[in-house]
Protein backbone atom coordinates (compact mmCIF):
# COMPACT_ATOMS: atom_id res chain seq x y z
CA UNK A 1 0.00 0.00 0.00
CA UNK A 2 1.11 3.52 -0.76
CA UNK A 3 0.48 6.28 1.75
CA UNK A 4 -0.60 9.29 -0.28
CA UNK A 5 0.01 12.10 2.16
CA UNK A 6 1.19 15.60 1.38
CA UNK A 7 2.18 18.12 4.03
CA UNK A 8 0.45 16.00 6.70
CA UNK A 9 -2.83 15.94 4.76
CA UNK A 10 -4.41 12.90 3.15
CA UNK A 11 -4.27 12.75 -0.61
CA UNK A 12 -6.51 10.48 -2.63
CA UNK A 13 -5.26 7.57 -4.70
CA UNK A 14 -4.16 9.26 -7.93
CA UNK A 15 -5.65 6.41 -9.98
CA UNK A 16 -9.13 7.04 -8.51
CA UNK A 17 -9.07 10.78 -7.87
CA UNK A 18 -11.04 12.37 -10.67
CA UNK A 19 -11.40 16.16 -10.44
CA UNK A 20 -14.92 15.63 -9.02
CA UNK A 21 -13.69 13.30 -6.26
CA UNK A 22 -10.72 15.55 -5.54
CA UNK A 23 -13.01 18.55 -5.17
CA UNK A 24 -15.33 16.61 -2.86
CA UNK A 25 -12.41 15.48 -0.69
CA UNK A 26 -11.00 19.01 -0.44
CA UNK A 27 -14.40 20.36 0.64
CA UNK A 28 -14.76 17.66 3.31
CA UNK A 29 -11.18 17.94 4.55
CA UNK A 30 -11.33 21.72 4.90
CA UNK A 31 -14.80 21.88 6.43
CA UNK A 32 -14.42 23.72 9.78
CA UNK A 33 -15.78 21.59 12.61
CA UNK A 34 -14.64 24.19 15.10
CA UNK A 35 -16.90 27.15 15.85
CA UNK A 36 -14.67 29.83 17.32
CA UNK A 37 -17.71 31.57 18.82
CA UNK A 38 -18.90 28.53 20.77
CA UNK A 39 -18.14 28.39 24.48
CA UNK A 40 -17.44 24.64 24.14
CA UNK A 41 -16.52 24.06 20.50
CA UNK A 42 -16.87 20.69 18.78
CA UNK A 43 -13.27 19.56 19.27
CA UNK A 44 -13.29 20.46 22.97
CA UNK A 45 -16.59 18.64 23.51
CA UNK A 46 -15.22 15.61 21.67
CA UNK A 47 -12.18 15.58 23.97
CA UNK A 48 -14.10 16.14 27.20
CA UNK A 49 -17.04 13.83 26.54
CA UNK A 50 -14.79 10.94 25.51
CA UNK A 51 -11.80 11.65 27.81
CA UNK A 52 -9.51 11.92 24.77
CA UNK A 53 -6.29 13.86 24.39
CA UNK A 54 -6.17 16.80 22.00
CA UNK A 55 -4.05 14.73 19.60
CA UNK A 56 -6.49 11.81 19.62
CA UNK A 57 -9.48 14.10 19.09
CA UNK A 58 -7.73 15.74 16.12
CA UNK A 59 -6.91 12.33 14.66
CA UNK A 60 -10.49 11.10 15.09
CA UNK A 61 -11.83 14.24 13.38
CA UNK A 62 -9.55 13.52 10.42
CA UNK A 63 -10.71 9.90 10.33
CA UNK A 64 -14.34 11.01 10.55
CA UNK A 65 -13.81 13.16 7.46
CA UNK A 66 -12.24 10.22 5.62
CA UNK A 67 -15.22 8.07 6.62
CA UNK A 68 -17.66 10.67 5.28
CA UNK A 69 -15.80 10.72 1.97
CA UNK A 70 -16.02 6.93 1.74
CA UNK A 71 -19.76 7.07 2.44
CA UNK A 72 -20.20 9.22 -0.64
CA UNK A 73 -17.94 7.38 -3.07
CA UNK A 74 -18.63 3.75 -2.20
CA UNK A 75 -21.48 1.81 -3.75
CA UNK A 76 -22.16 0.05 -0.45
CA UNK A 77 -23.05 1.18 3.04
CA UNK A 78 -20.10 2.16 5.18
CA UNK A 79 -19.62 1.34 8.85
CA UNK A 80 -17.57 3.60 11.16
CA UNK A 81 -15.35 2.55 14.00
CA UNK A 82 -16.55 3.33 17.52
CA UNK A 83 -14.30 6.40 17.67
CA UNK A 84 -15.48 7.71 14.30
CA UNK A 85 -19.08 7.04 15.31
CA UNK A 86 -18.59 9.22 18.41
CA UNK A 87 -17.35 12.07 16.21
CA UNK A 88 -20.33 11.60 13.88
CA UNK A 89 -22.84 11.53 16.74
CA UNK A 90 -21.47 14.77 18.15
CA UNK A 91 -21.45 16.46 14.75
CA UNK A 92 -25.12 15.57 14.26
CA UNK A 93 -25.93 17.35 17.53
CA UNK A 94 -24.88 20.58 15.83
CA UNK A 95 -27.92 20.01 13.61
CA UNK A 96 -28.12 23.24 11.57
CA UNK A 97 -24.40 23.09 10.84
CA UNK A 98 -24.49 19.36 10.14
CA UNK A 99 -27.56 19.39 7.89
CA UNK A 100 -27.21 22.67 6.04
CA UNK A 101 -23.54 23.66 6.10
CA UNK A 102 -21.99 20.20 5.96
CA UNK A 103 -24.46 17.89 4.22
CA UNK A 104 -26.23 20.20 1.82
CA UNK A 105 -23.63 22.88 1.08
CA UNK A 106 -20.43 20.83 1.40
CA UNK A 107 -21.45 17.29 0.44
CA UNK A 108 -24.34 18.11 -1.86
CA UNK A 109 -26.54 15.50 -0.20
CA UNK A 110 -27.73 14.42 3.21
CA UNK A 111 -25.79 11.75 5.04
CA UNK A 112 -28.22 9.81 7.25
CA UNK A 113 -27.19 7.90 10.31
CA UNK A 114 -29.24 4.72 10.59
CA UNK A 115 -29.11 2.56 13.70
CA UNK A 116 -28.49 -1.15 13.63
CA UNK A 117 -31.56 -3.39 13.73
CA UNK A 118 -29.76 -5.80 16.05
CA UNK A 119 -29.51 -9.59 15.92
CA UNK A 120 -26.98 -12.03 14.50
CA UNK A 121 -27.89 -11.49 10.86
CA UNK A 122 -27.50 -7.73 11.25
CA UNK A 123 -24.21 -8.15 13.14
CA UNK A 124 -22.83 -10.31 10.32
CA UNK A 125 -24.01 -7.81 7.70
CA UNK A 126 -22.37 -4.92 9.58
CA UNK A 127 -19.12 -6.83 9.98
CA UNK A 128 -19.10 -7.44 6.22
CA UNK A 129 -19.77 -3.75 5.56
CA UNK A 130 -17.04 -2.83 8.05
CA UNK A 131 -14.64 -5.04 6.11
CA UNK A 132 -15.72 -3.37 2.85
CA UNK A 133 -15.26 0.07 4.46
CA UNK A 134 -11.76 -0.98 5.56
CA UNK A 135 -10.91 -2.15 2.02
CA UNK A 136 -12.30 1.05 0.48
CA UNK A 137 -10.21 3.11 2.92
CA UNK A 138 -7.06 1.33 1.74
CA UNK A 139 -8.00 1.79 -1.93
CA UNK A 140 -8.77 5.49 -1.61
CA UNK A 141 -6.14 6.60 0.93
CA UNK A 142 -3.31 4.14 0.21
CA UNK A 143 -2.89 2.96 3.78
CA UNK A 144 -4.76 0.80 6.27
CA UNK A 145 -6.96 2.72 8.70
CA UNK A 146 -5.01 3.50 11.90
CA UNK A 147 -5.67 0.79 14.48
CA UNK A 148 -5.83 3.24 17.38
CA UNK A 149 -8.96 4.76 15.79
CA UNK A 150 -10.37 1.94 13.66
CA UNK A 151 -9.32 -1.20 15.53
CA UNK A 152 -8.52 -4.25 13.47
CA UNK A 153 -10.56 -5.28 10.50
CA UNK A 154 -11.19 -8.75 11.93
CA UNK A 155 -12.07 -7.35 15.37
CA UNK A 156 -13.71 -3.97 14.85
CA UNK A 157 -14.18 -1.77 17.89
CA UNK A 158 -17.59 -0.54 16.82
CA UNK A 159 -20.39 -1.71 19.04
CA UNK A 160 -23.68 -0.65 17.55
CA UNK A 161 -22.40 0.15 14.11
CA UNK A 162 -24.47 2.22 11.74
CA UNK A 163 -24.84 2.10 8.00
CA UNK A 164 -25.13 5.13 5.81
CA UNK A 165 -27.83 6.05 3.38
CA UNK A 166 -26.71 9.09 1.43
CA UNK A 167 -29.17 11.00 -0.66
CA UNK A 168 -32.28 9.19 0.59
CA UNK A 169 -35.60 11.03 0.92
CA UNK A 170 -35.87 13.47 3.81
CA UNK A 171 -37.68 11.88 6.78
CA UNK A 172 -40.97 13.54 7.76
CA UNK A 173 -39.72 14.40 11.24
CA UNK A 174 -37.10 16.83 9.85
CA UNK A 175 -38.84 18.00 6.66
CA UNK A 176 -40.12 21.13 8.42
CA UNK A 177 -36.51 22.30 8.91
CA UNK A 178 -36.11 22.61 5.16
CA UNK A 179 -39.36 24.50 4.73
CA UNK A 180 -38.34 26.98 7.45
CA UNK A 181 -34.94 27.55 5.85
CA UNK A 182 -36.42 28.03 2.38
CA UNK A 183 -38.73 30.70 3.76
CA UNK A 184 -35.94 32.57 5.60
Amino acid sequence: MMDWEKNGRAVLNPELATPLYQSLWERIETFPLVDATAERPYSLRLMQENAWSEDLAAKVIGEYKRFVFLCLVCNHGCVPSGFVDQAWHLHILYLPSYLFDFCIKTLGRILWHRPSKGGNTERERLHELYSQTWDAYQRWFGVAPPEDVWGRCTHPRHHEAKTVGAGEPIPQEVAHLFAETANS
